[in-house]
């Protein structure tokens, strides 16, 4: 029997990205798909920040995982379980996506729909990678 674990909020991430991408290219949908676009990027860091809790306590490792940044505790569970280190260009950079929304210093551009994509399938891809079963998204 195999096992697939399934996270809510990446799904939501999944469903915000999708109706972004569905909308008419108007202007009277621009406001609309930018916070289509926010909830997709804040919902997949969301997502993984909650899956990664949830491997680091199936591997017994919330001891040594406390105090530990988001990137430390990422590398901590991957070795675990034997798997490569996230490349580090691409945490940076859907980092930085998500920081220009939860840290706003006013003078930032939107996030495009294919900064929330990628910000998406990085964490999407890091999710995977934290458990040895299949992790799956529902449309």
């Amino acid at each position: 029997m195999s096992v697939i674990y399934y996270c809510t909020i990446l799904d939501d991430a999944n469903f915000f990205i999708n109706q972004a991408k569905g909308l008419p290219v108007v202007p009277s949908a621009n406001p609309l798909r930018d916070r289509y676009i926010r909830m997709g990027i804040l919902c997949s860091w969301i997502a993984l920040e909650e899956m990664l809790a949830v491997s680091i306590e199936e591997q017994g490792l919330s001891k040594a995982a406390r105090r530990v940044s988001l990137r430390n505790r990422l590398d901590l569970a991957l070795r675990t379980l034997r798997k490569a280190s996230l490349d580090g260009d691409a945490f940076v950079q859907a980092r930085a996506v998500r920081n220009c929304l939860t840290h706003p210093r006013g003078d930032e551009q939107p996030a495009s729909l294919k900064e929330a994509v990628g910000v998406f399938n990085f964490c999407f891809g890091a999710i995977r990678d934290l458990f040895l079963n299949e992790v799956g998204v529902r449309l």
